[in-house]
């Protein structure tokens, strides 16, 4: 896992030299946010600058896809015959998708066909091309699928503003990883004034100091712990638990901290963007997970592959199949390797054994009214997203099978400080269900606010280390 200096020059959230840029940037940005033309050409230019700080190759190909879809949805909007529209639809997704695929998988599939024919004694397949995967790809790629869609089925107009439609898909808070933005939320935000009042500058900082919290004094001290017991052989059994606990850990509060990260920073600007989780580890079910967890992408997911599938209006039996099918996908977005299709093929299995045992089991059942009892059924459903995130983690079975099969009680100090790190989470989550209840939130105090503020700052000063892991979701 690479790992990122607290100092180095970098556009990373969790470096001085990011918020140092930023804190520049903004104060121009205070000059010329009223002009929307001025605004969107400085926060395009900002967005492109760092782009490049992260890879040369990133602006490139962004531009390219900026472009392409741009005349691509006008021309979408012009077709009045059905077939050719249907046709122009068709070969711009596929041809986003066989970009998304060349970058992402081609490495992939190469790798495992050479595997195979290596097994039948043939000679390996060399590619002489160089592959490289840009940043942000996976994120924007599906933004502009959603934008093509949206214009074909007529539920969004095409914009003629392309300052605009090239900010939507590329605006800096977001691009490394999302949430992944629709045409219909953000795009009207960039076409036209976006007042920042007090509440925009509040709701900004509160969310960037958590989310730096979450990321570099949870996330980061968690994967300590899940890193050195799963890459230490002789460390996984003895730490299987830690390890259980750890990582589901490190992954919410990474990219749940990463998302606050970029709404806080958007909030800063006097922007919106979606809201990607909802106490994803109170869930109660999976299809209650997936609607708290990634909630941009399980929506994606939804709307553009399970319902054009079919949904659930074909008969029970097609239900399951476009389900499990949308699991895969989901799992297969996150990568080219065989744990991330695992790791979705066995929430697929779980949503379809949940399927069918809402169908099939008794209501009646002593074991059914058992299982419906909130936390019977909220803390199975954690155990099993636990699990599902060792597969997430690991390259090979055997990780996997050690943690899983040699599960005991674990002692020390990662265990302990592993345990430590969930209070502040679960504390997070206790409040926002008991907030959710109230008809005026407690976060609407000044006083409650500054106070939350600067506990984050002094956690952040006084505990934070001197090295950060890069985001888990920057890679995908």
């Amino acid at each position: 896992m690479h790992v990122t200096p607290f100092l180095t020059v970098s556009p990373s959230f969790t470096t001085l030299s990011f918020w140092f840029l930023l804190a520049c940037c903004y104060a121009v940005y205070f000059v010329v946010h009223r002009q929307v033309m001025l605004r969107n050409i400085f926060l395009l230019l900002i967005s492109y600058g760092f782009a490049i700080v992260w890879d040369w190759h990133v602006p490139i190909v962004l531009c390219i896809c900026t472009v392409t879809s741009y005349f691509l949805a006008l021309l979408l909007h012009r077709t009045r015959s059905v077939r050719k529209k249907k046709f122009t639809l068709s070969v711009s997704i596929t041809g986003y998708i066989g970009v998304l695929m060349y970058c992402k998988y081609m490495g992939f599939f190469l790798e495992n066909l050479n595997v195979f024919l290596r097994s039948i004694g043939w000679p390996s397949v060399v590619w002489g091309m160089s592959i490289f995967l840009p940043l942000g790809l996976s994120f924007y790629t599906f933004s502009i699928i959603s934008y093509l869609a949206d214009v074909y089925r007529g539920t969004q107009q095409p914009t003629k503003d392309f300052l605009a439609y090239a900010l939507f898909l590329a605006f800096f808070a977001k691009y490394i990883a999302g949430p992944i933005e629709r045409a219909g939320h953000l795009l009207p935000q960039f076409q036209n004034v976006q007042k920042i009042s007090m509440q925009h500058i509040s709701t900004g900082v509160i969310l960037i100091v958590w989310g730096l919290v979450q990321k570099v004094i949870i996330a980061d001290n968690a994967a300590v712990y899940a890193s050195y017991s799963l890459l230490t052989p002789g460390n996984i059994s003895a730490n299987s638990l830690t390890i259980l606990l750890a990582l589901p850990l490190q992954i919410y509060a990474d990219f749940s901290g990463y998302s606050d990260i970029a709404r806080g920073i958007a909030s800063l600007f006097g922007f919106t963007l979606v809201k990607n989780f909802n106490l994803p580890y109170l869930a109660l079910s999976p299809t209650d997970f997936w609607r708290r967890w990634h909630i941009s992408l399980s929506q994606w997911c939804r709307d553009y592959i399970y319902i054009p599938l079919g949904g659930n209006r074909l008969g029970f039996l097609f239900t399951l199949r476009n389900l499990f099918l949308t699991m895969l996908v989901v799992g297969l977005w996150h990568g080219a390797s065989w744990n991330f299709i695992a790791w979705g093929a066995y929430h697929g299995i779980l949503s379809c054994l949940y399927l069918l045992a809402e169908r099939y089991a008794s209501p009646d059942a002593g074991y059914v009214k058992f299982f419906r009892i909130p936390l019977v059924s909220g803390m199975v459903w954690f155990g099993l997203v636990c699990i599902s995130w060792i597969i997430f983690q690991t390259y090979s079975p055997e990780p996997f099978w050690h943690v899983l099969f040699l599960l005991r009680p674990t002692g020390g100090k990662f265990f302990l400080l592993t345990l430590l790190c969930w209070i502040p989470i679960f504390s997070i989550h206790a409040w926002a269900q008991y907030a959710k209840k109230r008809t005026r939130s407690a976060s609407a105090s000044p006083l409650l606010r500054m106070t939350f503020v600067l506990a984050c700052l002094y956690v952040l000063i006084f505990l934070a280390p001197f090295r950060q892991f890069d985001f888990v979701y920057k890679q995908f």
